[in-house]
């Protein structure tokens, strides 16, 4: 198995995942993002996916429950996000910190 490329964009080191085999390479919590994502392109039309799912870091009030709540509290207080727009936010607040 190959190791994914790797390159620069901005701030950003960017991995390009070509095969499901090189999700190894990649944070567990991005794996799962990919995959889970992956599945429901297969399951829905593939032009619809990209509105599925969002992070939520532009909200300032479910940003302050995000840093105060674990991940099961904040999910059952906000009962109309998803566990996929829970994980995004969580990638996207992590790349941010970096």
């Amino acid at each position: 198995m190959r190791k994914p490329k790797t390159r620069k964009e901005g701030k950003f080191d960017v991995t390009y995942i070509n095969n499901i085999t090189q999700l190894s390479h990649v944070s567990p919590l991005l794996a799962k993002v990919i995959n889970d994502t992956l599945i429901d392109i297969t399951n829905h039309n593939r032009s619809k996916v990209k509105d599925l799912y969002k992070d939520f870091t532009d909200d300032k009030e479910k940003m302050r429950d995000f840093k105060l709540l674990t991940k099961e509290e904040f999910l059952k207080s906000y009962s109309y996000l998803t566990e996929k727009e829970y994980d995004l936010t969580k990638i996207k607040e992590q790349n941010d910190k970096s």
